[in-house]
C-alpha cells in the first residue's frame, strides 16, 4: 500500500461500515432503542421497485412498506417492529429490577475498537469509537483483504448473499496474526465465546457443554408473539411479484 492511498483513508472512512459492526450493533441497539427511526427515502425512478429483507421478520418485500433504521442502515416492516417492542416489554419484565443497567454518560463512552472509555468528543460522528481506532481497522481490513479465499476458514463452507454469511477478515487480537476470512456470524460466535470464557474461566468444553445444558431448557410462555408472514421468503419471489 503506497502513502497516497493511506492519505485517503480519513475522508473514506465516513463512507464505510464493516459489515461486521453492522451485525454487531444489530444485536446490541434493535432490542433497546427508543429512538425515532427514519423512513428510507424513495427511489427517485417513478414506478422501480427497491427490494429489501426485513431484518426481524427475514422476509423480502418493498421497501416502501417498510421503515429504514438510519443510524443501523437495516430496513423493518412496521408490524414486525411493534410486535419487538412488545415482546421486549415482556422479556423486561422478567428481568430483576437490581440487574446492572447499560452504562450510559451524556460525555463519556466505551470505544467500539479498542474497548477504553473517553470523552465523547474524541469519537467519531457517530459517537461509537477513536478516529484513530477506525482508520487502523481500515488499514487491517485491506491488509487481509488480499488473502480472502472462496470458503468460510471457520465452516469450510462458500460465502454466501446472507449478511450472516458474508466474508469477515478475522484475527486474533492479542496477537494481531491473520486466521483467515470467516461468516459475519462465525466471527461474531468467535468474539461471543472468547468474551465469556474469558468472564468465566471456562474452556472451550466446558462452554459447549453449558450452551448444551442452556438449549435444552423447555423455557417458559410469558405471551411472546411470532413476527408475522408478511413480503417473500426470496428475494427473486418478490421481485417476480412486483414485476421488478
Amino acid at each position: 500500500m503506497t502513502n497516497s492511498s493511506l492519505n485517503v483513508i480519513p475522508d473514506m472512512w465516513t463512507n464505510y461500515e464493516h459489515p461486521w459492526y453492522n451485525q454487531l450493533r444489530l444485536l446490541d441497539n434493535t432490542m433497546i432503542s427508543e429512538s425515532p427511526l427514519q423512513q428510507k427515502p424513495k427511489s427517485e425512478t417513478t414506478g422501480q421497485k427497491c427490494i429489501k429483507k426485513c431484518t426481524l421478520c427475514k422476509r423480502w418485500d418493498d421497501a416502501s412498506t417498510m421503515y429504514y433504521a438510519r443510524r443501523n442502515g437495516f430496513y423493518r416492516h412496521y408490524k414486525c417492529a411493534t410486535i419487538e417492542r412488545s415482546n421486549f416489554r415482556k422479556t423486561k419484565a422478567q428481568l430483576d429490577p437490581s440487574a446492572p443497567k447499560r452504562y450510559n454518560h451524556p460525555e463519556i463512552g466505551k470505544c467500539h475498537r479498542c474497548k477504553s472509555y473517553d470523552s465523547k468528543k474524541t469519537f467519531d460522528y457517530r459517537n461509537r469509537g477513536h478516529q484513530e481506532c477506525d482508520r487502523k481497522q481500515l488499514r487491517n481490513s485491506y491488509k487481509m483483504k488480499k488473502h480472502k479465499t472462496d470458503t468460510c476458514a471457520f465452516t469450510g463452507l462458500p460465502f454466501g448473499f446472507k449478511s450472516e454469511m458474508k466474508p469477515v477478515g478475522d484475527h486474533d487480537h492479542d496477537t494481531l496474526r491473520y486466521r483467515g476470512h470467516i461468516w459475519s456470524a462465525a466471527n461474531r460466535l468467535e468474539g461471543a465465546a472468547k468474551f465469556i470464557m474469558n468472564e468465566t474461566g471456562w474452556t472451550v468444553d466446558e462452554l459447549c457443554d453449558a450452551l448444551k445444558s442452556y438449549l435444552a431448557k423447555p423455557g417458559i410462555d410469558i405471551g411472546l408473539e411470532p413476527y408475522p408472514q408478511l413480503g417473500f421468503s426470496t428475494p427473486e419471489e418478490a421481485q417476480q411479484h412486483y414485476g421488478c
